[in-house]
Protein backbone atom coordinates (compact mmCIF):
# COMPACT_ATOMS: atom_id res chain seq x y z
CA UNK A 1 0.00 0.00 0.00
CA UNK A 2 2.81 2.67 0.44
CA UNK A 3 4.26 1.68 -2.55
CA UNK A 4 0.92 2.78 -4.23
CA UNK A 5 0.52 5.71 -2.11
CA UNK A 6 4.40 6.59 -3.38
CA UNK A 7 4.16 6.14 -7.09
CA UNK A 8 0.58 8.28 -7.16
CA UNK A 9 2.28 10.98 -5.26
CA UNK A 10 4.90 11.07 -7.72
CA UNK A 11 2.69 11.08 -10.37
CA UNK A 12 0.97 13.96 -8.78
CA UNK A 13 3.99 15.99 -7.93
CA UNK A 14 5.06 15.62 -12.14
CA UNK A 15 2.12 16.76 -13.78
CA UNK A 16 2.25 19.63 -11.41
CA UNK A 17 5.79 20.07 -12.30
CA UNK A 18 4.82 19.75 -16.21
CA UNK A 19 1.91 21.63 -16.27
CA UNK A 20 3.27 24.71 -13.91
CA UNK A 21 3.40 28.03 -16.33
CA UNK A 22 7.41 29.53 -16.86
CA UNK A 23 7.72 32.62 -14.82
CA UNK A 24 11.42 34.42 -15.87
CA UNK A 25 13.47 37.03 -13.57
CA UNK A 26 13.02 40.40 -14.04
CA UNK A 27 15.60 43.09 -11.97
CA UNK A 28 14.94 46.72 -12.41
CA UNK A 29 18.49 47.07 -14.58
CA UNK A 30 18.19 50.54 -13.20
CA UNK A 31 18.27 49.77 -9.81
CA UNK A 32 15.12 51.55 -9.03
CA UNK A 33 13.88 48.89 -6.96
CA UNK A 34 15.23 45.50 -5.43
CA UNK A 35 12.10 43.55 -6.32
CA UNK A 36 12.52 40.58 -8.53
CA UNK A 37 9.89 40.85 -10.55
CA UNK A 38 8.49 37.77 -12.42
CA UNK A 39 6.48 38.50 -15.50
CA UNK A 40 4.41 35.63 -17.39
CA UNK A 41 6.04 33.66 -19.99
CA UNK A 42 5.43 35.48 -23.76
CA UNK A 43 6.28 39.05 -21.99
CA UNK A 44 9.18 41.49 -23.00
CA UNK A 45 9.83 45.18 -20.62
CA UNK A 46 9.83 47.86 -22.79
CA UNK A 47 11.70 50.17 -20.35
CA UNK A 48 14.69 47.69 -20.65
CA UNK A 49 14.91 47.84 -24.24
CA UNK A 50 14.53 50.91 -25.39
CA UNK A 51 14.33 53.39 -22.65
CA UNK A 52 13.02 56.22 -25.21
CA UNK A 53 10.60 54.15 -25.96
CA UNK A 54 9.71 53.45 -22.27
CA UNK A 55 9.72 57.38 -21.95
CA UNK A 56 7.09 57.82 -25.06
CA UNK A 57 4.95 55.52 -23.36
CA UNK A 58 4.57 56.66 -19.68
CA UNK A 59 4.83 60.52 -20.77
CA UNK A 60 1.34 61.50 -19.62
CA UNK A 61 1.66 59.71 -16.18
CA UNK A 62 1.85 62.31 -13.18
CA UNK A 63 5.00 63.56 -12.20
CA UNK A 64 4.80 61.01 -8.93
CA UNK A 65 4.77 57.47 -10.68
CA UNK A 66 7.96 55.81 -11.29
CA UNK A 67 8.07 53.23 -14.13
CA UNK A 68 9.96 50.42 -13.56
CA UNK A 69 9.10 47.92 -15.95
CA UNK A 70 6.63 48.39 -18.80
CA UNK A 71 5.72 44.90 -20.08
CA UNK A 72 4.23 43.89 -23.54
CA UNK A 73 3.16 40.59 -25.42
CA UNK A 74 6.15 39.66 -27.58
CA UNK A 75 4.36 39.67 -30.82
CA UNK A 76 4.19 43.18 -30.20
CA UNK A 77 7.74 43.78 -29.05
CA UNK A 78 8.31 42.05 -32.10
CA UNK A 79 6.06 44.22 -34.17
CA UNK A 80 7.36 47.85 -32.81
CA UNK A 81 11.03 46.37 -33.55
CA UNK A 82 10.02 45.89 -37.09
CA UNK A 83 8.82 49.10 -37.33
CA UNK A 84 11.61 50.77 -36.37
CA UNK A 85 13.53 48.83 -37.96
CA UNK A 86 11.86 50.02 -41.16
CA UNK A 87 12.05 53.13 -39.98
CA UNK A 88 15.97 53.45 -39.79
CA UNK A 89 16.07 51.90 -43.10
CA UNK A 90 14.19 54.53 -44.84
CA UNK A 91 15.85 57.62 -43.66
Amino acid sequence: MKCICCVALLVLAAFSLVGAQHCESFRDSRGRSSIDFAPLHGYTDVCSRDFQLCVMLTLGYPPSVQTIAYFVPNAEWQNIRRASTKDSAAI
